[in-house]
Formats: C-alpha cells, sequence, structure tokens
C-alpha cells in the first residue's frame, strides 16, 4: 500500500503485517452510490475542496464546555516538501482555545488503496497524536483490523515527543449521518493507543467516513472520558 509507511521530519507511520479482513454484504449502496476509488477518476481530496467542521468539547458526563469551528481547505502545495508524495491541506481554526483564528498546514495521502488524512493536531487537538489518524482501506465493504506504529519525533503535544506509539484500528460497522438535508451512508472506524497507557492513558477515536465527502466526522475519547467531536457542517461542493 502506497499510504501504510509515511515518513516526515516529524513522523514515521508503519502497518504492522498482521491484517485481517473479512467481506460483509449491505444495505449501504443501496441508494446506488459507487464506491470511490482513483481509478474512476473519483477522488475525494481534490484542490480547492473545502470542509467545515462544528467542534463540540464536552466533559465526563457529556455536558458542552465549548464550541468553535474548524475548517479544512485541499490545495496547500508548501507542504510537500515535507510530506513527500501527499497532498497538502490546510486547518483554519476559529475559536479555538483563543478568540483569535489560526492555520495548521499539513497533508492527505489519497490512493486507489484508500485514504490517510492527517488530522488537526494544534491547541486543543494536539492529543490526537496519541490516537490513530483517519484512514480508510479499500475496498471500504472490508472489515479489516490492523496494528500501526505512528513515531512521533515533534509534537505540540510534548507527552508524544520521541515516542513510537503502538495502534489498533478496526473498520467495524456501518452507520449513516444526516448531512445537507439527507442521511448519508458511512462507514465506521475505531481505533486506540494500546501502548504509554500508563503513562499518557488511553485514547480512543471513531470516523465516519463518507464515500463522496470524505471523513464527515471525527470522535475522540480522552483517558478522563471528555470528548471532543469534529460533524461536518457544510462543503463547497
Amino acid at each position: 500500500m502506497k499510504y501504510t509507511r509515511c515518513n516526515s521530519q516529524f513522523y514515521s507511520l508503519r502497518v504492522l503485517p498482521l491484517t485481517a479482513a473479512l467481506v460483509i454484504v449491505t444495505g449501504l449502496w443501496g441508494c446506488g452510490q459507487k464506491n470511490t476509488t482513483l481509478e474512476e477518476g473519483n477522488s475525494i481530496y481534490t484542490d480547492g475542496r473545502q470542509w467545515t467542521y462544528n467542534v463540540t468539547f464536552s466533559d465526563s458526563s457529556g455536558t458542552v464546555l465549548s464550541n468553535c469551528t474548524l475548517k479544512l481547505s485541499v490545495g496547500a502545495s508548501s507542504v510537500s516538501s515535507v510530506l513527500a508524495g501527499q497532498k497538502g491541506i490546510t486547518y483554519t481554526y476559529s475559536n479555538c482555545d483563543s478568540a483569535q483564528s489560526f492555520e495548521e498546514t499539513t497533508g492527505v495521502d489519497e490512493s486507489a488503496e484508500g485514504i490517510f488524512l492527517h488530522p488537526p493536531r494544534l491547541g486543543a487537538f494536539a492529543f490526537t497524536e496519541v490516537v490513530p489518524f483517519p484512514r480508510i482501506t479499500y475496498p471500504a465493504e472490508l472489515i479489516t483490523s490492523s496494528e500501526v506504529e505512528l513515531t512521533v519525533r515533534k509534537s505540540a503535544f510534548k507527552l508524544a515527543e520521541n515516542k513510537t506509539f503502538q495502534h489498533i484500528i478496526e473498520r467495524t460497522v456501518t452507520d449513516t449521518l444526516e448531512f445537507k438535508d439527507a442521511r448519508i451512508p458511512c462507514y465506521v472506524i475505531e481505533g486506540r493507543n494500546t501502548n504509554y497507557t500508563k503513562e499518557i492513558g488511553q485514547y480512543k477515536c471513531k470516523y465516519w467516513f463518507s464515500p463522496k465527502y470524505g471523513f464527515v466526522r471525527l470522535l475522540y475519547y480522552k483517558p478522563d472520558f471528555s470528548t471532543v467531536d469534529l460533524l461536518l457542517a457544510d462543503t463547497n461542493f
């Protein structure tokens, strides 16, 4: 796989050999939608596209603590020298951690074999270094389970620096989410770190992937049972 190994001056990703897959048949494509692969010319993360997420921070009881807006834009070419072979993306943070907006430039790797997306990792999102990054393997209908290693060299989350995290990431169930006045079918991917659980704690993630819109929801669970929920609110396509 093209994206099973990712190296940069900040990260090194390696998918371990142990991978299990089981084909399942579901009604996910009952509305006539097709799986999105590059062979079909239907890449999702193309230049000029934008995703706007509403972000909700909640405590362990589910009480909402704060909200902010995060925008993902594709086409930041300046990242190409850092993340070889990946397409540049920019996250724009609005009122997250502070009243000011700021940007983060990183990358996404999309191929006929799947998608590997770098999540937002600054400010209140720095902890996302600890969990598996959003990724989907095609064909998405496969239930997959992978062991992944991610080495973090430099991080805004200082506890993660110079550590190699071991992850379990699984494509589990199917679901639908409401978006643009419609119910869109999604594949659900779940993951967690399996080491440094005493020193840092266990962080968990749950990602909803739409073959049309890409990652439409990113839900994170922290060791103290608080959550950070990124839910797609709008796109420009």
